[in-house]
């Protein structure tokens, strides 16, 4: 049976996660998955969610966290408003009664800024998606939800950069990969990268249809092609852009 665990228990967790990170050569999220499993829950944001709810710090504390106490989830968050619909939240929305926290929807609690960085960097693509996908909804679903076209969101702006960045890059990034494909077949490279390129990168390049780096690997995995080949797209990219640099100085 799945146990809560404390402020404290949760803490710790995730510096035993660090450990184990480095000692087994896994994401850092695989191994708060593993670690979730062990005491009951399918993933780490679940364990998170049914865990109780992290203090707030006392003025002056100095630790790695400054959680606040969760509120209520924000689909049920009502606001004493004329408008009578409730308020809609998308993942990184500003509370508008308390400008500090932020919805956090792989948890469905309101954090401070610092929380997101726990879901690693590509979180804000979950808000361009959600807002991709409300454009698409029928008007009649705005009919007893709100969201204001002015709400105040900690990840657009990064979110926004990090696809721009990406779709300038790709045709670059998509000739770099060409050539590590090359160079891996000729025995100069024998690493994750290389190998990554021989097998999914064929003679035309990457696909143009994925917006982001994220979407890219889904693309993929949606293919089945193995976890390892996708992680590895993100090291690519950090040496792509390394090189790009490097060139460019």
């Amino acid at each position: 049976m799945p146990t809560s665990l404390t402020p404290s228990q949760l803490d710790q967790l995730r510096r035993d996660a660090q450990r184990l990170r480095k000692q087994e050569s896994l994401t850092h999220y695989q191994v708060l998955d593993r670690i979730a499993a062990k005491h009951g829950y399918r993933n780490w944001s679940l364990l998170s969610k049914h865990s109780a709810a992290p203090a707030a710090k006392a003025p002056g504390s100095t630790g790695e966290r400054d959680h606040l106490p969760p509120l209520p989830p924000a689909q049920q968050h009502r606001d004493v408003t004329e408008d009578p619909r409730k308020r809609y939240y998308l993942h990184g929305d500003q509370l508008e009664d308390d400008a500090s926290r932020y919805y956090c929807a792989e948890c469905d609690v309101f954090f401070k800024a610092n929380h997101f960085a726990d879901h690693g960097p590509h979180t804000g693509e979950r808000l361009l998606d959600q807002l991709e996908r409300r454009q698409k909804r029928d008007w009649r679903l705005q009919m007893n939800l709100r969201r204001p076209d002015a709400a105040v969101n900690v990840l657009e702006t990064e979110a926004l950069a990090a696809r721009a960045e990406y779709q300038a890059l790709r045709p670059k990034f998509s000739v770099w990969l060409q050539e590590q494909r090359k160079r891996t077949r000729a025995g100069e490279r024998r690493d994750d990268v290389g190998f990554m390129a021989l097998e999914l990168v064929t003679s035309r390049g990457l696909p143009t249809t994925p917006k982001s780096l994220k979407q890219l690997c889904y693309h993929y995995e949606r293919r089945g092609f193995q976890r390892f080949a996708t992680e590895a797209l993100e090291s690519a990219w950090a040496e792509f852009k390394q090189d790009l640099a490097a060139r460019q100085a």
